[in-house]
């Protein structure tokens, strides 16, 4: 199909037949991520990666949604083309008064663009709070796991969230010894990839308040963190004194 094509069909589905219509909606769904009309007539393969995904907007555009959800929008795209989708996405919330939904494994490609986030492990919220919060202070390891895993060029003396998010993933899993406690699906799903991971931590947390206007589910919210800090503060902090 031409990318005139693929946009034009969410209208055709909605049941409009007029063609001056749609060649109408068309030609303003491209306008609104940056495209002109050279594009209609080409492929996907005659065009390039960005433009592609700019198509792809522009097909959820024409039919005037009032929620957009972008799976991984930006994950097969250079630095350059990933910084304009999501300054695109942003804009077009604020002018078409959308609703987005975000799903990404790159907590990083959500902090321009995002309120809120919310963390899921295998199916299940581990953390749901405002972005800039979420990001400041993790409540949840895994949490700070995926925001250990995003590179940093900083090198902070003090106690930064960037530190201790790579505490965590420094203090590795749990020894086999204690793996068994928590194989069973009545337990916490991250406990055997947890390295503060205790005897409460058998049985499934809830969600609980954790500041304002955040929830996480961990038995020991409060005080991995603590623990954390402790081992930055002394590296001869074994794994056993961390539990």
């Amino acid at each position: 199909m031409t990318a005139g094509g693929i946009v034009a069909e969410g209208i055709r589905l909605q049941g409009e037949t007029d063609r001056s219509v749609i060649r109408q909606r068309v030609a303003g769904a491209l306008d609104k991520v940056g495209l002109d009309a050279s594009v209609l007539p080409r492929t996907p393969g005659q065009i390039s990666g960005g433009q592609r995904q700019r198509v792809s907007i522009a097909r959820a555009l024409a039919t005037e949604p009032r929620l957009l959800i972008c799976d991984e929008p930006v994950s097969a795209l250079d630095a350059s083309n990933r910084n304009y989708i999501l300054r695109l996405l942003s804009q077009l919330r604020t002018a078409l008064g959308l609703s987005i939904v975000i799903i990404s494994h790159d907590l990083s490609s959500l902090a321009g663009i995002a309120d809120r986030v919310a963390v899921l492990y295998r199916g299940r919220i581990v953390e749901d709070g405002p972005v800039d919060q979420v990001f400041a202070a993790p409540q949840h390891p895994y949490t700070a796991l995926l925001m250990a895993s995003a590179p940093s060029v900083r090198h902070d003396r003090d106690f930064s969230p960037q530190q201790l998010t790579r505490t965590v993933a420094e203090a590795g899993a749990l020894p086999e010894t204690l793996l068994a406690s928590f194989d069973d699906p009545a337990a916490c799903v991250f406990a055997t990839r947890c390295a503060f991971a205790a005897g409460p931590c058998t049985a499934q947390p809830p969600l609980v308040r954790a500041g304002d206007r955040r929830v996480v589910a961990c038995h020991r919210h409060s005080e991995w963190m603590t623990l954390a800090r402790a081992r930055m503060a002394d590296g001869r902090t074994t794994e056993g004194q961390l539990r």
